[in-house]
């Protein structure tokens, strides 16, 4: 994100992004584009100069970001909860009024049915390394390990998952189950760079010596 700097005798902000400043010393015009960075760093510097907008604007910035953070987080609970609850129906964790499998025979035979291309013998192995991987994506997700590369690895799962159901039984299923829905989450999951209660925040945080 870019804003504007500008320093003028008699500051009128032209826009949400711009920054006037007060008391131009040499009574000039002076203006600049400067990152997010910059400007956040800017304030120690500029705030005690009756800067004028420049609480307001940090403000802005500062619910934005916050608002972005908390999407990172629902997106993140709600990718990794709905992979641990498919898990949990094919374990039969649920109960047998809102499973849609119940057990694992019936998830095998639901792969199957999706997955025609494939060799009986080989469903057994594809479900039991897709559910590991629902199980292993799910947990880094809540905790936040690496989560922009789990997150792209979530986005091609479900994507495979609404290809094959699209493929197999029709495109309304996967529709209706929003399963290029939520793909599509997990792909804006992972360019969401941001760190926010996340694991990665303590593994990257330099140690002081």
């Amino acid at each position: 994100m870019q804003f504007t700097l500008e320093a003028v005798d008699n500051p009128q902000p032209k826009s949400p992004n711009v920054i006037v400043l007060n008391g131009n010393p040499e009574g000039r015009f002076a203006r600049g584009k400067i990152s997010e960075e910059d400007f956040k760093k800017c304030k120690n510097c500029y705030e005690k100069k009756n800067c004028v907008a420049f609480n307001q604007t940090l403000r802005k910035l500062e619910i934005k970001n916050m608002n972005t953070k908390l999407i990172k987080v629902f997106l993140q609970l709600a990718i990794s909860i709905g992979f641990l609850s498919a898990v949990a129906d094919r374990f039969g964790i649920w109960s047998k009024e809102v499973s849609v499998w119940g057990n694992w025979d019936s998830f095998l035979s639901y792969t199957q049915m999706i997955n025609p291309w494939i060799p009986n013998s080989l469903i057994p192995t594809i479900g039991l390394l897709v559910t590991i991987a629902e199980i292993v994506f799910a947990i880094f997700l809540i905790i936040g390990f690496k989560t922009e590369l789990f997150a792209k690895l979530s986005g091609f799962l479900l994507l495979l998952f609404a290809v094959s159901m699209t493929f197999s039984t029709g495109v309304k299923g996967a529709l209706d189950f929003s399963v290029f829905s939520a793909s599509a989450g997990a792909f804006a999951l992972s360019l969401m760079k941001e760190k926010y209660l996340e694991l990665d925040n303590l593994i990257s945080k330099p140690i002081n010596s």
